[in-house]
C-alpha cells in the first residue's frame, strides 16, 4: 500500500481518487491551483495537505497522480518527473493516452512512468462530486510506454486495487481508438443533440433526453483538450456515426417501414450487449 501520494488535480477524478486511498490509510497531498478546490478537499477529507505548488512535493512521496486534463498532462510531465523522488510511481488518468505514454518514453524517469485512465465518471465536475466509491468495480486501463519497467506495472496494479477497480492493459493506439467511439463520441453526441435544442424545448422534454443529455454539462475544458489530443479518432468515429445516422434518417424518410425495424432492432441488440456488460 501506498504511505504517502500526491495527487495533481483535485477534480473529480482526482478528488475521487484521494478519497479512496486515504480510506485505505494513506497520507494524500492534494496540489491544485485553485484555492476552493484545495478547500473542498480538505472539508470533505478527501486530502491530508493541499498545496498550489508542485515545488515543494516531499521526499518521501511514493506515487504521484496527473489527474489534470491532457494537454496540461503533456505540460506538466516533465517537470513532475524532475521533482518526484527517482523511486516513486508516475501515472495519469487522461482519457488520450498515445501523446501522454510517447512523452512518458522521453522522460530521464520513463521506467517509473505509466499511462492510466480509470473508465468511470459523471456529468458532475469538482472536489465538490468526487466519490470515493467511483471506480468500484470498474476498468482502470494501464498503457506502459515501450519504457516502463516491470516493476511501475506492478505498483500501477496496486494503486488500481486500491481503489477496487479492474487494472486492464492496453497499448495507446488501440486505447485511443476504442475510447474515441465509446467515450469520445459519446461525448459530442449529447452536445450536438442539446445544440439542436429550441428554447422552450426543457417545458415538454421527458427523461430520454435528459438522459441523452446529460453528458453535455460535464467540465469544458477537460472535453476540449479530450476533442483536441485524440482527434483524428474521434473523427473517424464521429464519421462513422454520421454515417449510422444518415442511414436511419433516409429509410425514415422514405418510409421504409421495415428498413427502420431493421436498423432500430440492430440497435437495440448492441444496447442490450452494452448493459449486460455494465451490470
Amino acid at each position: 500500500m501506498f504511505e504517502r501520494v500526491a495527487i495533481v488535480g483535485l477534480g473529480l477524478v482526482g478528488g475521487s481518487i484521494a478519497g479512496a486511498l486515504r480510506r485505505r490509510g494513506s497520507h494524500i497531498l492534494g496540489i491544485d491551483r485553485d484555492p476552493a478546490a484545495r478547500r473542498v478537499a480538505a472539508d470533505r477529507g478527501l486530502i491530508d495537505r493541499g498545496s498550489a505548488s508542485l515545488q515543494k512535493l516531499p521526499p518521501d512521496i511514493e506515487a504521484v497522480i496527473l489527474a489534470v486534463p491532457v494537454l496540461s498532462i503533456l505540460q506538466l510531465l516533465e517537470t513532475v518527473d524532475a521533482l518526484a523522488p527517482p523511486d516513486a510511481l508516475l501515472i495519469d488518468t487522461g482519457s488520450v493516452k498515445a501523446p501522454v505514454v510517447e512523452l512518458m518514453a522521453k522522460l530521464p524517469g520513463a521506467g517509473r512512468a505509466v499511462g492510466g485512465h480509470p473508465i468511470a465518471g459523471k456529468a458532475e465536475s469538482g472536489a465538490a462530486a468526487a466519490d470515493p466509491d467511483l471506480f468500484c468495480h470498474r476498468p482502470f486501463v494501464i498503457v506502459p510506454s515501450d519504457r516502463t519497467d516491470a516493476a511501475a506495472m506492478d505498483a500501477a496494479r496496486l494503486l488500481i486495487g486500491a481503489l477496487d477497480a479492474i487494472p486492464e492493459v492496453m497499448d495507446a493506439a488501440s486505447h485511443d481508438e476504442v475510447l474515441a467511439r465509446t467515450s469520445h463520441l459519446p461525448q459530442m453526441v449529447a452536445s450536438a443533440l442539446a445544440l439542436s435544442l429550441d428554447p422552450g424545448d426543457e417545458r415538454v422534454a421527458g427523461p430520454g433526453l435528459r438522459d441523452m443529455t446529460r453528458l453535455a454539462g460535464s467540465d469544458v475544458r477537460v472535453w476540449r483538450d479530450i476533442f483536441l489530443a485524440n482527434r483524428h479518432n474521434v473523427k473517424a468515429a464521429a464519421d462513422n456515426f454520421i454515417g449510422q445516422l444518415e442511414e436511419l434518417v433516409r429509410v425514415v424518410g422514405d418510409g421504409e417501414a421495415e428498413h427502420i425495424e431493421t436498423l432500430m432492432e440492430q440497435g437495440r441488440e448492441a444496447s442490450t450487449v452494452l448493459r449486460e456488460v455494465g451490470s
